[in-house]
C-alpha cells in the first residue's frame, strides 16, 4: 500500500491546501483505512465499525488541518481498503495467471553491455536488488 501511495503522490504531484506538494492520495488516511478494513475482515463488523470510525476521523482531521482536500482523503481511503484484497491472480477457463512482486539480484548476464560480444565478467558484488514481477500460468 505504501509503495502505491507514494508512487501516486509523485506521479500526480497535486498541490496541498497549505501550499505543499504531493497531496494525492492521503497516506495517513490510506494507512488508517487499511487497518480498519483488516480489523473488519479478521474480527467482524462489531470491531470493524469502530475502526472505520477512527479511520474516518483521521481523514476528517487531515482536511480540517488543511493538509489535504476531500478528494485526497477519499483516494487514500479507497487505496487503503483495496490493499487488503489479493489481486495477484486472474482465473480464466484456461487456467490461472498469477503475478507476484519480487526483488531479484542482477546476474552477470542481465547487465547491458555496450558490446554484445564482450565476454569480460562483470562484478555485481555492489549491485542492488532490482524490483520485478514473477509471472506464472497454472492449468
Amino acid at each position: 500500500m505504501e509503495v502505491a501511495t507514494y508512487a501516486l503522490k509523485y506521479a500526480v504531484n497535486a498541490k496541498r491546501p497549505n501550499g505543499g506538494s504531493q497531496s494525492f492520495p492521503s497516506g495517513h488516511t490510506a494507512a488508517a483505512f487499511m487497518g480498519a478494513e483488516f480489523i473488519r475482515k479478521e474480527y467482524g463488523p462489531w470491531w470493524g465499525l469502530p475502526a472505520y470510525g477512527a479511520a474516518s476521523w483521521v481523514g476528517y482531521t487531515r482536511v480540517k488541518s488543511h493538509n489535504h482536500y476531500w478528494r485526497d482523503v477519499i483516494g487514500g481511503a479507497a487505496l487503503g481498503v483495496l490493499s487488503n484484497y489479493d489481486f495477484g491472480s486472474i482465473k480464466t477457463k484456461n487456467g490461472t495467471l498469477s503475478f507476484t512482486p519480487t526483488l531479484m539480484m542482477p546476474s552477470e548476464t542481465t547487465w547491458a553491455r555496450p558490446d554484445p560480444l564482450d565476454t569480460t565478467p562483470i562484478s555485481n558484488l555492489n549491485a542492488l536488488p532490482v524490483p520485478g514481477i514473477q509471472l506464472s500460468w497454472t492449468f
